[in-house]
Order: structure tokens, then sequence, then C-alpha cells
């Protein structure tokens, strides 16, 4: 993906990228009004410089293809897409509270369960694409590992399904973020969640028996100063995450509020130190038949 960073004292993994060359979007300003997940999807546009890694770019812009969103919080993601690409119909799932009003015609909004582990309210071989965001690390494996299954089911033959998400586990953590990423992926796996699923979404999207051509791509961002500009937000954007984990990760850590404050400000202040950053991860997979 385009242009490799420079690699400062050989701290970062060589096969790790940003892609900034020919940016398409711009280096998203901070927006006061934005929640975090709005905020979170400008921020990882920026970094991959796309929507979306499938290939499916022609027939997106002049087929009328139908496209399901599947998570993704507020939903920016859609609302971007659809207004991008009028021919595509757009469908999105996710629980009654995360949508927003939407006056596009080519976008439907469905409420989802996703705890209740119900079938998919489409028949089979629906859609063209499927994209999952920053799902499966909100569900239990074996939960996520369901979906796929009924995701795999709606996608048409020669359709492709995509899931992005993060893992909670930096590169170069500090001894802040040490500690308070060992907490918060010690109160996910109390949840039967898998704090590092990028790791297996390649297997997971394998496991469906359908899916072929299964391709992973990876990309980094720095927290901080240390790199570039776009540090500044992400940096912003973990604190914000850590700040609304707050009453889940203290348990877990012992610490009073005060103290989880101060460890969130030595978090802040050891990102350019020890050139802190994290890894996204986009896999996606053709369905065969």
């Amino acid at each position: 993906m385009g242009c490799v960073v420079s690699k400062k004292k050989g701290l970062i993994d060589d096969t790790l990228e940003i892609s900034r060359t020919n940016e398409k979007y711009p280096f998203p300003q901070k927006n006061n009004t934005w929640d975090r997940l709005t905020l979170q999807h400008y921020l990882f546009r920026y970094i991959w410089q796309s929507n979306f890694s499938s290939p499916i770019k022609e027939s997106i812009r002049s087929d009328s293809i139908k496209v399901l969103d599947v998570g993704s919080g507020s939903g920016p993601w859609v609302h971007e897409m659809a207004g991008e690409f009028p021919n595509a119909l757009f469908t999105k799932i996710d629980s009654k509270t995360s949508h927003q009003n939407s006056t596009l015609p080519n976008l439907i909004l469905k409420d989802y369960d996703f705890a209740k582990l119900e079938p998919l309210p489409f028949p089979d071989s629906t859609f063209d694409f499927i994209h999952v965001g920053f799902l499966a690390s909100e569900l239990p494996e074996k939960q996520f590992q369901t979906l796929v299954n009924e995701l795999a089911r709606t996608l048409k033959p020669g359709g492709y399904l995509e899931i992005m998400d993060v893992d909670f586990q930096g590169g170069n953590e500090g001894p802040s973020a040490q500690r308070l990423m060992s907490s918060l992926r010690s109160y996910y796996k109390s949840k039967d969640i898998n704090p590092l699923i990028t790791q297996r979404l390649e297997s997971i999207m394998k496991a469906t028996k359908c899916l072929a051509d299964v391709t992973v791509q990876r990309t980094l961002h720095p927290l901080g100063n240390w790199e570039d500009k776009i540090g500044e937000l992400a940096l912003f954007n973990w604190l914000q995450f850590l700040n609304d984990h707050k009453s889940d990760v203290v348990p877990f850590m012992g610490v009073s509020d005060s103290e989880y404050r101060n460890l969130l400000q030595e978090f802040k202040s050891e990102v350019d130190l020890f050139q802190t950053y994290w890894i996204s991860s986009r896999v996606y997979g053709r369905k065969t038949q």
C-alpha cells in the first residue's frame, strides 16, 4: 500500500506501511461535533486512503450492485459510500441506537441485535459486497464466526466479504500503554472476546468453506507527533476510547479514577519517546459458490 514510511531507529516492522501517495482523502481535521466512531471513520479512511480494499471499484461505480454494511457504529461509512456511489443499493444493519437518519434514496437502515445470534433477515445470495467494520473486536469469537457464516450465506457467488478491525495491542508500547492495554485485553477476555482478533480473521473467513482468495492487508498508524500529523488525531481517538472504557478497565487495574486519569496522561506523554504505533487490518475474500 502506498509509500513506506521512514523507519526510525529500526523500531517499526518493515512489512508495514502507511499510505500517503496521491491523497484522495485529505487529512481529517478534528471536529468537536463528531462522536468517537465518526472520528474513527475519518481517521482510518485517511490512513488507508480508501473506504474498502476489495476489488469492486469498477462494478460499484457502474452497476446496480447491492452492498451490506454491518456494524460500523453511527454509520459514516455507509452514508458516505451511498452518496459516492448512487447506482449501488446500500443496506446497513446495526443496533437501533447506532443508526443515523438518512434521506439518501439508495440507503436502507435495518435494526439487528448481534447478541441474539438470529439468522440475518436476508435471503441467500442477496449482496454483491459486504463490509464489516470494527465489529470483530466487539463480539465473542465463536459468535463472530457464526455471523461470518451467515454473511457468507447472504453473499452472491463472486461477491466479496471484507472485514476491517484493529487489535488492542500496539507496537513500541511504553510502560503506561502496556499497563492500560493489558488491562483492557483482560476485560475483553473476561467477555470471551478475543482482543487480538485481527490475527484470526483469515482463519475465520476460510472456515466458511465458501470464501476463496482470502487476502490480508495491514497498515500502521503512529500515535503522537513522532511521525506525522495523523498521529495527533490517532492519539486523540485512542484517548477517547480509553476514557469511554474507564469503568471497564479500572476494576482490572485496581486503581482509582484519578490514578487512571494520570495513567492516560502518562500514556499521552510517552508515545513520542517510544514511537508507539497501532496496526489495523483489512481481510477480504470472494465467494466461490
